[in-house]
């Protein structure tokens, strides 16, 4: 066992050095952090180490039998992506499949998935998968991604965190793909948005929103368009669930679409909409994370609670890694002065609100913490280890960073705390 004492004064930043230190040496070696800190009678905090034995995951194999010419179809599509830096997307882009997953056999159709190119590299084309019927527990539309465009672990680690703070997210988990019975590699399974979604996690009814980023991409690619600031403002809102809203709570519906609209406009009151709690502890956990390029408007999601009447933040498609958030929203907010239709003042936007930007600041306080921090990848190292092992299968140079929430919280802390 191993014992660390540290003094109350040096226990803040000393502290969190401690146990990331320890987090990379031990954690391989299934050794585990707990940390006592008994300031008020003693002043002292007091580290110690012991083993404890975890059950190791299994990845699922998923099988996709899919014709030559489908394939080659597939295969056009993707060049042309390559070629113009970016998937334009059609409704005749599914090509018909069959499945064999967890021990079921099912009709289906799927389309190369993701808007830039990263998501079509090699033998690792990311898809949308639509079953004709549900798999055994529910599912029936997900993503198969390929694991560089979800940050490897960092995506895993991400939609982790957000459950444990009870925001919500599409199940998150790794596949071993094959197509025609050929080894595509470790795979990202991610839950599209679906009712399947919200009753795993939610006991609430309500629907999920989007706006669609035709326009945005459009733009993007076309130099003769104009710059996408303010894109936002012509993209179509587009609402999952609506057609099994009852009767009774169409009224709730034209609710959530006004505040979408208002959030498409950036109207002033639009944020009093929202559920506080839960955006304030979105944004802290999109800073912890550094998973800042799931908060532009292109990738939120959104969850109309119908007993709250409150929106709800959904997380989803944190990475790649991007840096602009950094070193946190907050601080960025407090400096920003740019077009209010600028995708990143949009962001900011949310924390001029006093009551999620209360909420927004007792969470990082909290998630920021080494001892949260500790607790977590306690609870996650046996995965973390597993599908380390599994990613580095295909990817022989990948080795999931697990000081990565420790540095970016002391970064955080290192100003937000001298403020």
């Amino acid at each position: 066992m191993f014992i660390q004492i540290v003094t109350k004064d040096r226990a803040g930043k000393l502290g969190m050095e401690i146990l990331r230190l320890m987090s990379l040496l031990f954690m391989r070696k299934k050794i585990y952090v707990f940390v006592l800190l008994i300031s008020a009678l003693t002043n002292i905090t007091i580290a110690y180490y012991y083993d404890k034995n975890n059950p190791e995951p299994k990845l699922k194999k998923m099988h996709f039998y899919i014709k030559d010419s489908s394939l080659a179809k597939l295969s056009k599509l993707r060049d042309q992506a390559l070629t113009l830096g970016v998937l334009m997307r059609s409704p005749n882009d599914y090509v018909k499949a069959n499945i064999f997953y967890v021990n079921q056999s099912i009709e289906c159709k799927l389309r190369l998935k993701g808007d830039w190119i990263d998501h079509l590299q090699d033998k690792k084309w990311s898809f949308r998968v639509k079953l004709k019927q549900s798999t055994s527990d529910g599912l029936k539309t997900f993503n198969i991604t390929n694991p560089l465009s979800r940050g490897y672990l960092l995506g895993y680690v991400y939609h982790k965190l957000l459950r444990k703070e009870d925001i919500l997210s599409p199940e998150y988990s790794f596949v071993e793909i094959y197509m025609n019975d050929v080894s595509w590699g470790i795979y990202v399974l991610e839950e599209h948005l679906t009712s399947r979604m919200i009753s795993n996690q939610s006991e609430d009814d309500g629907v999920l929103l989007k706006f669609d980023d035709h326009e945005f991409f459009k733009a993007e690619t076309d130099e003769s368009l104009s710059p996408s600031v303010g894109i936002i403002k012509k993209a179509k809102i587009r609402v999952y669930g609506s057609k099994s809203v009852r009767i009774e709570d169409q009224g709730k519906l034209r609710i959530a679409k006004q505040i979408i609209k208002n959030y498409q406009y950036q109207v002033d009151t639009l944020y009093n909409s929202f559920d506080a709690k839960k955006m304030g502890t979105y944004y802290a956990i999109t800073d912890l994370a550094n998973a800042y390029h799931g908060i532009g408007w292109i990738n939120m999601r959104f969850f109309f609670n119908f007993t709250t009447i409150k929106m709800e933040p959904v997380g989803y498609d944190g990475y790649p890694k991007m840096d602009w958030g950094k070193p946190y929203l907050g601080y960025n907010a407090e400096n920003a002065k740019l077009d209010s239709f600028d995708t990143k003042m949009i962001v900011y936007g949310a924390l001029n609100n006093q009551i999620i930007q209360k909420e927004y600041i007792s969470t990082l306080k909290k998630v920021t913490d080494s001892l949260y921090i500790q607790q977590f990848l306690e609870e996650e190292v046996s995965y973390l280890d597993y599908y380390e092992a599994e990613l580095q299968k295909h990817y022989p140079d990948y080795h999931f960073d697990n000081t990565f929430l420790f540095d970016n919280a002391r970064e955080i802390r290192e100003l937000f705390m001298n403020k």
